[in-house]
């Protein structure tokens, strides 16, 4: 007799489980049942399907004599010391129904049995409950006691929860998801009493009502068949603490970070936003890959290896990743909502798997992050603890980057609600402000989009137009400089301009029409200062007008060339090259408009998504100044959006910023596609 489980009652082997026999696949025709009993599940299966194989597998003999009358092999052995002798790969659905608890080591049982299953086969696991309200309450009244049967039977070696039990199935390699549950509710009562307990421990009480509602637990789980490729290599992660049991009982407890580890932890206690610990830690990581992390996430045996695979995939098949992540959103205006999602984690009761990943991403979920510890990605200031993925994928497109979800699939554990909280409206306030020329964003809490405000044109105040013509009229703008360079412009765009530089950080910056230069020199100064590695390329037909110190700025190339030349099309797409990254571009030439409109069809097969273009002096021709000049860049604008209506958005929200602008409807945001398939979006 075997003193880890007694032999039960004959009754105990006649059972039927038809919570599991309903989430047998009906494709299945090869199956394995692990702890048979007298084959009852199998019988039923076979009744259901003749065409089905079933064996079984039984340690006690006599019911595997009877489980053989009904089966089409059993095997009579030890689970936890060997596995049957058929060819790996022979099933495509195998049971473990209320076998695991009975166990020593669960965990080793899986993955003995794991190469029997096929790719595509499915795991099926009954489990008991330990977190069942009954067994809180025995808890509480100081009465753990073994029980003949039940969740508490005498045989019972291993308990399991649910989030313990998500946890093993991971680590033996299987990908779980929550099939159904054996429903017993607590008494409303016990729940309305515990209500303080489950608030002072953090505890959401709809996740806690279903937990302890539970009497058992229906899992089926697919093989993850994750390989290893490269020996797993050092890396940091950073996560911001505010509870620590929940980071001790998940990430802590992780496989690849338990112990002795060779990975790099930063604790960050008592930072205000997800942005000052990222900003904070970066800098002081020791790894070059560095993965920012909720403190309620589960890492699951293998995953670093995978992860980092996958990393160099993307690297290879993508081309200039600097942003990665387990779930991401992208715009789709053919799904519903809008919103087509990609990743793979299990999600509180959830599983999530959707997309054919690895997969590009317009955004991630803040969940794990992960990026080059050189990068120079930051988060937008104010968003707090919410969207900051969202922030951080928008920043690395802007600079050029690839933002990929990878196939690597964690468990988030976290305690809290599916509610969004009250302050992720406010960090989506911010975001939509941050981002206003990249509206509708996807995210995976839905699609961000611009208010009806923002997107109509707001006609200029009386006195804001009586000023510009004063400042026009009376050519201040020809006395205008910048650092004792004339200038040519309107002061109210210039701080404009610094606002969109700052806020889309351009790796390139076009200007066509040069005359003295203060404007280049006035956009080298703010690139220096934001400390962005950049390029100015400026176009004038007349060197001659050029201040010296423009040429000898090594920020600024200066090519003497007609603004609508081929060669210049040339040059700019080989700086994009040198230069990936958004691009913003100024029109400040010849203002004549068939000139201005060849400056915009040169310019149409260039960019792509994000970039910024400005189209000065469309104040002419009574727009509202100098009524007669002509037709000029005002009506270039307008011809080529007769032309192509859908290529660029108007900013509207920033031309109307400071009252009045020389730029009368041409602050011009690119909304076209990427012509270059090699490009990142």
């Amino acid at each position: 007799m075997d003193r880890r489980n007694p032999p039960k009652d004959e009754g105990y082997y006649q059972g039927l489980n038809t919570w599991l026999l309903r989430t047998v696949p009906e494709s299945a025709v090869a199956v394995l049942e692990v702890g048979c009993a007298e084959g009852r599940l199998g019988a039923a299966l076979k009744r259901d399907r003749p065409d089905r194989k079933v064996f079984g597998v039984e340690r006690e003999e006599g019911p595997a004599r009877e489980a053989g009358t009904r089966l089409d092999r059993v095997f009579r052995l030890d689970v936890e010391l060997e596995a049957p002798d058929v060819p790996p790969a022979s099933f495509d659905c195998m049971i473990f129904g209320d076998v695991l608890e009975h166990l020593r080591d669960p965990l080793g049982t899986l993955r003995r049995f794991a190469p029997l299953l096929r790719p595509s086969g499915q795991l099926l696991c009954c489990i008991p409950n330990l977190q069942h309200a009954s067994v809180l309450s025995a808890l509480l009244r100081g009465d753990f006691q073994y029980q003949p049967l039940g969740i508490m039977d005498e045989t019972h070696i291993r308990f399991f929860t649910y989030a313990t039990f998500t946890k093993l199935l991971l680590d033996a390699g299987f990908l779980p998801e929550l099939l159904d549950r054996v429903p017993s509710p607590p008494a409303p009562p016990f729940m309305r009493a515990l209500a303080p307990v489950l608030q002072h421990v953090g505890v959401d009480p709809t996740l806690a009502e279903a937990f302890l509602g539970s009497y058992q637990y229906v899992f089926g789980a697919r093989p993850l068949g994750w390989q290893a490729q490269a020996p797993e290599e050092p890396m940091s992660f950073v996560v911001c603490v505010n509870d620590e049991a929940q980071l001790g009982d998940n990430l802590l407890a992780s496989p690849s970070l338990r112990g002795n580890t060779i990975h790099e932890v930063m604790r960050i206690r008592g930072a205000t936003s997800a942005g000052d610990a990222l900003a904070a830690a970066l800098p002081r990581a020791a790894f070059p890959l560095v993965a920012f992390v909720h403190q309620d996430v589960y890492l699951p045996a293998g995953w670093v290896q995978r992860f980092q695979a996958q990393w160099r995939q993307a690297q290879d098949r993508f081309w200039c990743t600097g942003l990665m992540g387990v779930f991401g959103a992208s715009r789709d205006p053919g799904v519903a909502g809008g919103v087509r999602r990609a990743g793979s984690l299990v999600d509180r009761f959830r599983l999530l798997r959707e997309g054919d990943l690895p997969e590009p991403a317009d955004t991630l979920d803040e969940v794990l992050l992960a990026m080059p510890r050189d990068t120079p990605l930051r988060v937008t200031p104010g968003l707090g603890f919410h969207l900051y993925g969202s922030d951080l994928a928008c920043r690395a497109r802007e600079e050029g980057l690839r933002v990929v979800v990878a196939d690597a699939p964690i468990f988030h554990n976290s305690l809290l609600g599916l509610d969004l909280p009250s302050a992720f409206a406010e960090s989506a306030e911010r975001f939509k402000a941050a981002w206003r020329h990249r509206l509708p964003v996807a995210t995976n809490c839905g699609l961000l989009e611009a208010p009806a405000e923002a997107t109509a044109e707001v006609p200029a105040p009386e006195a804001a137009t009586a000023y510009h013509r004063w400042y026009y009229d009376g050519r201040v703008w020809d006395t205008t400089t910048w650092a004792g360079v004339k200038a040519l412009k309107s002061p109210m765009d210039m701080w404009n301009y610094q606002e969109i530089l700052a806020e889309r950080r351009p790796r390139l910056i076009v200007e066509l029409g040069t005359r003295f230069g203060g404007g280049t020199l006035f956009f080298a100064s703010v690139l220096r200062q934001l400390g962005h590695r950049g390029k100015i390329l400026t176009v004038d037909v007349d060197e001659g007008t050029i201040d010296e110190r423009v040429k000898r700025e090594p920020l600024v190339e200066v090519m003497v060339a007609s603004s609508t030349s081929d060669e210049v099309a040339r040059r700019i797409e080989q700086l994009r090259q040198e230069y990936p990254g958004p691009l913003f571009a100024i029109l400040d030439s010849d203002h004549r408009r068939e000139h201005v409109l060849g400056e915009l069809r040169l310019l149409r097969p260039l960019l792509r998504s994000g970039d910024y273009v400005v189209v000065e002096d469309s104040n002419l021709n009574g727009h509202p100044v100098l009524p007669s000049f002509g037709p000029g860049p005002y009506e270039a604008v307008e011809a080529y959006f007769a032309e192509h209506p859908d290529d660029y958005e108007r900013d509207f929200a920033r031309e109307a910023k400071f009252g009045f602008t020389f730029a009368t409807r041409g602050f011009l945001i690119w909304r076209g596609g990427t012509l270059d398939p090699r490009r990142p979006p």
